[in-house]
Parts: structure tokens; C-alpha cells; sequence
């Protein structure tokens, strides 16, 4: 649910907000045309903040393409949590590769 407190896959960090919510949930909700304002917002908080902690600068991208790599990501994965999906993104990113 929205707005609850869940530690993350790693165990090692928490993570709050529309980020505990599942990948089936995004889905749903990208699907119906909801969600955007707070999942959405929410990711690209994620990874805007990933972007200013990094040692090196990531992959240039914008928010519709980090928006349709996590449409495919949770498609796959419907049962992890966005912010599974969110750290995958920001992994693959700083890899160098583009959305």
C-alpha cells in the first residue's frame, strides 16, 4: 500500500512511499492512465537522486524512457516492488547504457 515503510530486497535499506508498492500495481495503474503523479513522481525522485550521489555521470535519458523501461521491467517482474524496479534502472544507467 501506498505510504507504507518496507525493507528493500537487499535488506539493507528502507525504502518509503509509492516505492513499496508492486510492479503489478504500476502496471494497473499505468494501464487505467493513474498513478503517474505519485508512482511516477516517485521514481524519478529515486533516480534523480541516484543521478546527484553517483561518482560518474549516468546515462542521458528523460522521463518517458525511464517510464516505458519500467512498463517492460514490471511486466516481467509483476510481484517485486517498485523500487526492485527502480534500483534496476539506476544500475543500468550507470552502466552507460540508455532506457
Amino acid at each position: 500500500a501506498a505510504g507504507t515503510v518496507s525493507v528493500s530486497s537487499q535488506g539493507a535499506r528502507r525504502i518509503y512511499g509509492a516505492g513499496t508498492n508492486s510492479c503489478q500495481h504500476w502496471t494497473e495503474s499505468r494501464q487505467k492512465g493513474e498513478g503517474w503523479v505519485t508512482s511516477g513522481q516517485w521514481l524519478l525522485g529515486f533516480v534523480s537522486a541516484a543521478n546527484v550521489y553517483a561518482t560518474s555521470p549516468p546515462s542521458d535519458t528523460d522521463s518517458r524512457a525511464i517510464a516505458g523501461w519500467v512498463d517492460n521491467y514490471c511486466a516481467s517482474h509483476p510481484d517485486v516492488d517498485l523500487s526492485d524496479a527502480a534500483q534496476e534502472l539506476v544500475h543500468f544507467l550507470m552502466a552507460g547504457t540508455r532506457p
